[in-house]
């Protein structure tokens, strides 16, 4: 059953203003909320863990190699309000920060964007339609949003183009609880939940308007992390029949070939994945009723995994995106959602 929010959400009536994925972006209106100061580093292969998302900065590494060191650190500033369930994508050296649930546990169909050199954030627009649980991807200068929940599972694309968002299309089955992934100008949706059963379909669009079934998964999951290297999609842990998974999915789309590449070493699911250099980290998430702290690097070589690191805070169903080859951990829920980041860099 998807995870609802506490009551059905009202959409707000506001501007759309101009947004464009890897261009300049511009807003109607901003509301900064930043964080001064320099995080505390550590380098350690076995420090302890942080209470949670703190007003003091605080920051994990972990050696990785002997050529890299990974460095986990809380970001120096926060949303302008707690959200998780929401999509991350990378625009323009920036971050947007798209729907997702807010601190009452209801859908919202704002956008903000995050300049993350001074840490200011400025509300973009609204979507059309609130949403949470949903994915996104990013098609030559176009931003899309595939699906989600709101009062129920939904089926819409939407997208922003050219300062303008609107509803461009619907996939062939409503879906919540998914992930999506762009490689050479296609997006790809994997998993998810129509309402009544789990997804195994994959999708492929070039416009959000038309979509071909390319794949099935080996094993149906929602709520699992995503990351791309090397042109294939990684597909990490979900639940499959209302339980966390450890199953390790692996499609490729130059052959479609989906296959089961590896396995977690435990269960998990609400995971975030990011590529950093060149090494896939997979964030927090959940195991049960415990949310994780846990950073677990994949060896695609081999399938498999092992803990590099742990975040300064557990959390789970947080965004995440990647910029200039740093990570970011946006948001998410810790238990109670909060507005705190994580960057994290191999250096």
């Amino acid at each position: 059953m998807l995870r609802l929010c506490s009551g059905r959400a009202r959409s707000p009536v506001v501007a759309v203003v101009a947004v464009f994925a890897a261009a300049a972006l511009t807003a109607c209106s901003s509301g900064a909320s930043t964080r001064t100061g320099t995080p505390a580093t550590t380098s350690a292969t076995g420090s302890s863990a942080a209470t949670g998302p703190a007003d003091q900065a605080t920051a994990r590494s972990t050696v990785a190699s002997a050529s890299a060191t990974l460095q986990i650190t809380t970001a120096p500033w926060q949303l302008p309000a707690p959200r998780a369930r929401e999509v991350v994508l990378a625009a323009d050296r920036a971050l947007l920060v798209i729907g997702g649930l807010d601190s009452s546990g209801s859908s919202t169909a704002r956008v903000w964007r995050v300049a993350l050199q001074s840490g200011v954030t400025t509300r973009l627009a609204v979507l059309p339609q609130t949403i949470h649980d949903s994915a996104g991807a990013v098609i030559g200068q176009d931003v899309y949003v595939f699906g989600g929940g709101s009062a129920t599972e939904l089926s819409t694309v939407q997208r922003y183009r050219s300062g303008a968002g609107n509803v461009v299309g619907q996939m062939p089955q409503a879906r919540s609880d998914l992930v999506a992934a762009e490689v050479d100008g296609t997006a790809y949706v994997l998993g998810g939940f129509d309402g009544a059963h789990s997804v195994a379909s994959v999708l492929a669009t070039t416009d959000g308007a038309t979509f071909r079934t390319v794949a099935q998964l080996p094993q149906t999951v929602r709520y699992p992390a995503v990351a791309v290297l090397d042109g294939r999609i990684w597909i990490f842990g979900g639940t499959h029949d209302g339980r966390e998974v450890t199953t390790i999915q692996r499609f490729d789309p130059a052959t479609g070939d989906a296959v089961t590449a590896g396995q977690l070493p435990a269960p998990l699911s609400d995971a975030s994945a990011v590529v950093v250099g060149g090494r896939i980290l997979i964030l927090g998430g959940r195991n049960r009723a415990q949310i994780l702290d846990t950073v677990v690097r994949l060896d695609p070589a081999s399938g498999r995994t092992s803990t590099v690191g742990r975040l300064p805070y557990p959390v789970a169903d947080a965004g995440a995106a990647v910029v200039d080859g740093v990570g970011y951990l946006v948001g998410g829920e810790g238990p109670a959602k909060t507005a705190s980041s994580v960057i994290v860099r191999y250096r």
